[in-house]
């Protein structure tokens, strides 16, 4: 029992540093990292200004490392596209 406890602490040791080391080397590096977010509803929308809200405090925590480019109002996929948000376009 103690071996597949510390078989399985130690795989999620190893899945914990591949997923960070990557980020770490770019903030490291000073690279700016640019990620897309999107969302269906308008910018307008309470979720979209919340949306915009969570986004400065990402940009300005990480000391404007990460860049997220936001798209609102179906402006990536559509509502109809997302298996999430097909009960909301009836």
């Amino acid at each position: 029992m103690q071996r597949v406890r510390n078989g399985i602490v130690l795989l999620i040791a190893i899945c914990f540093i591949a997923l960070t080391l990557p980020g770490l080397t770019a903030a490291q590096q000073g690279k700016v990292i640019e990620l897309t977010y999107g969302s269906p509803w308008p910018a307008e929308m309470t979720f979209s200004i919340a949306d915009k809200a969570w986004i400065a405090k990402i940009e300005k925590e990480t000391g404007g490392l990460v860049d997220i480019k936001p798209y609102f109002g179906e402006t990536l996929s559509s509502g109809q596209d997302e298996r999430g948000y097909n009960n909301y376009y009836v």
